[in-house]
């Protein structure tokens, strides 16, 4: 009988406000390793998608991009690498290649360049509408109409 009455008499135990203060410590840490968790595992490989402003020029088939965030934005006439292209509205995707041209190669040019202010696009078709595509997203960055 004396050894269950040692528990009720002694007074060395947590204060219930420093109990709920380490639960609610506890229960934060564990959602912050779970939100981590979560979220690198739907990360995809291409990263976001860039903001793309560009200026149309009708008269001479090509786009000028203005700006490109962020800065390291980069393009390929690669279909494994993340990518801008530019689809029809046939649905046929043109790739940029190094001279700044577009080609439905999709292959040959792995070369990745960054999009930077000032470069001009060329090789659209006159009349045609082209859809700006940020691959693997698969987001849209813009549209239009040359």
């Amino acid at each position: 009988m004396k050894a269950n009455r040692k528990f009720i008499e002694e007074d060395e135990a947590v204060s219930a406000v420093i109990g709920v203060i380490l639960m609610v410590a506890i229960t934060v840490a564990i959602a912050a390793t779970v939100y981590y968790y979560v979220t690198s595992l739907t990360s995809t490989e291409g990263g976001s998608a860039p903001t793309l402003a560009y200026n149309v020029n009708a008269a001479a088939d090509t786009i000028t991009v203005t700006k490109c965030t962020p800065s390291t934005t980069k393009y390929a006439a690669a279909t494994d690498s993340a990518n801008l292209i530019f689809k029809n509205s046939t649905g046929i995707s043109y790739y940029v290649l190094d001279d700044l041209t577009i080609s439905t190669a999709g292959t040959g040019y792995e070369t990745a360049n960054p999009i930077q202010a000032g470069d001009i696009i060329r090789g659209f078709v006159d009349g045609e509408s082209y859809t700006i595509v940020w691959d693997p997203l698969n987001e849209v960055l813009g549209s239009f109409t040359i």
